[in-house]
């Protein structure tokens, strides 16, 4: 993930998911699966971490990034800065999502 980051010249969304998280399935199903999402996410790398083993290193990028569970959705601007302040807790309807990505550039 780290090396993704730091490759990409667009601002990062990093996506926190686990195969049981049913708000997580839903963020799929609703919110990223939209064709207007899918358009304004072109702007941006999107990566999605897979946190179902609950490994050691799964617990510390949670804790790198003062995450509690899924999902959580962070951000990074196009110069790789974490803005911990635009983290996503939770499920989050379309058209606050879009709204959202309107914020980070």
């Amino acid at each position: 993930m780290e090396k993704e980051i730091e490759a990409s010249s667009k601002p990062v969304i990093v996506d926190f998911t686990k195969k049981s998280c049913a708000a997580c399935k839903e963020l799929d199903l609703i919110t990223f699966s939209d064709a207007k999402v899918k358009d304004i996410m072109r702007n941006f790398t999107f990566i999605k971490v897979d946190l179902s083993d609950n490994t050691q290193d799964d617990k510390n990028i949670l804790n790198k990034y003062e995450l509690f569970g899924t999902p959580n959705i962070i951000f990074f601007d196009a110069h790789n800065r974490y803005l911990s302040s635009k983290t996503i807790t939770g499920f989050i309807a379309l058209e606050p999502f879009i709204r959202h990505l309107q914020t980070i550039k």
